[in-house]
């Protein structure tokens, strides 16, 4: 990061490390360059350290590891996360962004995301603590005292019953609770037919997002793009406004094609911009502020 390089490859051999410049590379000769990869015990296939920049700022870091001394990272690889950086680091900045404004319009939420893992027996394997604390939250609505609640279990069900050619299989089920809605998300996370479910939760309280009132959309396209806005995807957009997903990608081609954008992403960034950034900024005025702003 302190260098401006979004990708890099730190691999034993200097002639094998991909992305730096050569003012950096020059520091060390081939030998002693090896010598401090073993002394700092690096993965013996090399690493691949990637940074995202969102807004100009740095705001995440990945890191790639290689366990196999054969097969070091190729200078394709980091060339392909490279292209990628700008894209993940405007999307991340956008993701956080929406969660604060979100945040701060429906004023105190208390937003909880859980992760869990089940395996193709529907065995639990893996639960985050918030995982954890909304499976027993559900189990409790469930009146059962069952290893997955009921709302899970429609999940993976609904997901299983996916045609095997559709890429990316996810579906969701949402649980109304005295305290707000519960959505449980599925996908299939291995070959071997195991189950991820993302639980997203959020109080009571949060209001439906407030679409610009010059955007030439009908009713029920306002209705979707409000959908969108809150992260539902096709299927539960289908599910929440009563219609065909089918329907819903007509919906949201008509949609692209009023506001001139090209998916969900831009979507969201313009009703960012139009709606929500001017208060941000007024409000913003001679005060310092750490929003990662779309642009």
């Amino acid at each position: 990061m302190r260098a401006r390089l979004p990708a890099v490859a730190f691999q034993a051999r200097q002639a094998h490390c991909w992305g730096y410049s050569s003012a950096i590379l020059s520091t060390l000769d081939d030998t002693h360059h090896t010598q401090q990869f073993h002394e700092q015990r690096s993965p013996v296939g090399g690493s691949l350290l990637a940074s995202f920049n969102g807004d100009g700022r740095w705001i995440a870091s990945l890191q790639a590891y290689r366990r196999d001394h054969g097969t070091p990272f190729r200078s394709t690889d980091v060339a392909f996360v490279h292209a990628l950086t700008r894209t993940i680091g405007d999307a991340l900045a956008t993701a956080m962004t929406r969660q604060r404004l979100l945040q701060q319009s429906a004023g105190p939420v208390d937003v909880s995301t859980g992760i869990v893992h089940v395996s193709a027996q529907g065995k639990l394997m893996y639960a985050s603590p918030e995982g954890e604390a909304l499976l027993d939250f559900l189990r409790t609505t469930d009146n059962r005292p069952q290893t997955l609640p009921t709302a899970c279990w429609a999940a993976i069900a609904s997901v299983r019953q996916l045609p095997r050619a559709v890429e990316s299989p996810m579906t969701s089920v949402s649980v109304n609770t005295p305290t707000g809605d519960v959505r449980v998300e599925a996908s299939v996370n291995d070959e071997h037919g195991g189950i991820a479910l993302a639980l997203l939760s959020a109080q009571s309280g949060t209001s439906r997002a407030q679409l610009p009132s010059a955007w030439p959309l009908t009713p029920r396209e306002r209705d979707v793009v409000e959908c969108v806005i809150e992260g539902h995807r096709n299927r539960s957009i289908a599910r929440t406004l009563a219609m065909g997903e089918h329907t819903v990608e007509g919906h949201l081609r008509q949609i692209y094609g009023k506001l001139e954008v090209r998916s969900r992403s831009q979507l969201v960034a313009r009703w960012f911009r139009e709606s929500q950034l001017p208060t941000l900024q007024h409000e913003s005025q001679g005060t310092s502020s750490d929003l990662l702003l779309p642009t």
